[in-house]
């Protein structure tokens, strides 16, 4: 039986793993262990640091964002934008107003949070 030039034996092979995953567990790759903070939240820098959360929360109440609600016939439907198209409703069908009590039934709970 030929040997082949690299032989490596069961000892090396898990000697060089050890050491292997050793080296892997204890580095951090190269990766500063420093969280880097958006750059639009540098205002919230110690909110960040407690709370990612509750900074980019914050940083949002106080952008003053509108919220712009669409509400229309597709979304009475309460099947999607495209519910014409998939569902093939003709127009003349479609633009027919619904009952009066299917415009609040499909709303979500948030729906009546916004401010005037």
């Amino acid at each position: 039986m030929k040997r082949h030039k690299y032989v490596i034996t069961r000892r090396k092979f898990l000697k060089l793993s050890a050491i292997g995953t050793g080296t892997l567990l204890t580095s951090n790759f190269g990766c500063s262990t420093e969280v880097k903070i958006p750059s639009y939240l540098n205002d919230y820098e110690n909110l960040y640091k407690e709370n990612p959360s509750s900074a980019a929360l914050e940083w949002f109440k106080n952008a003053k964002f509108g919220l712009f609600m669409h509400d229309s016939l597709y979304s009475l439907l309460g099947r999607g934008e495209w519910v014409m198209l998939r569902d093939k409703i003709p127009v003349a069908e479609y633009a027919k107003p619904p009952p009066k009590s299917n415009w609040t039934r499909n709303r979500p709970s948030w729906y009546k949070m916004e401010k005037a």
